[in-house]
């Protein structure tokens, strides 16, 4: 059974090549369209951030027609589960590259779940400025998290730890 964490403040930064060496940018994180998941996990108890981001992508998913195949990938989720108390999701997923089975081990869990994409990272020399874009959307977010799991896997026969 695979198991990946997601942190929420990990979010990837790729800076520009245009950044001096030893200069540390200014970071402005800017939200593209509303942001009521981010609201509700600053107005929580710090503790309940997984809670909220695991019945926040249970809502999301259960409009999503399963088996849902990942955009522009050749991974398929078969079927998804959360686990409010553990406050995790898990994904049963199929997946080949070049045509060949790649080496899944069902169900991926991830905890907490993911909910933000990165939309765009614009660095202004002039200003020292890194502006980070990002928008809330989970069932993109856990498409880019299986996506690089799937990605980071060799070819071969895949496993099911569970079946449920």
């Amino acid at each position: 059974m695979a198991v990946l964490a997601i942190f929420l403040i990990s979010i990837p930064l790729v800076f520009a090549t245009d950044i001096p060496d030893g200069v540390e940018p200014i970071i402005v994180v800017k939200y593209l369209g509303a942001t009521p998941i981010t609201n509700m996990i600053n107005s929580a108890n710090p503790n309940a951030t997984a809670g909220i981001l695991t019945s926040e992508s249970d809502l999301v998913l259960k409009f999503v027609t399963f088996p849902y195949q990942l955009p522009g990938t050749n991974t398929t989720v078969n079927k998804y589960r959360c686990d409010f108390q553990k406050q995790y999701c898990g994904f049963w997923i199929n997946a080949t590259r070049n045509g060949q089975e790649v080496q899944t081990n069902s169900p991926i869990w991830i905890s907490p779940p993911p909910y933000l994409v990165l939309v765009s990272e614009v660095y202004d020399a002039k200003k020292n400025t890194l502006t980070i874009t990002l928008r809330e959307n989970p069932r993109d977010a856990v498409a880019l998290v299986l996506s690089r799991y799937v990605d980071m896997q060799p070819i071969g026969k895949a496993t099911t730890g569970t079946k449920e």
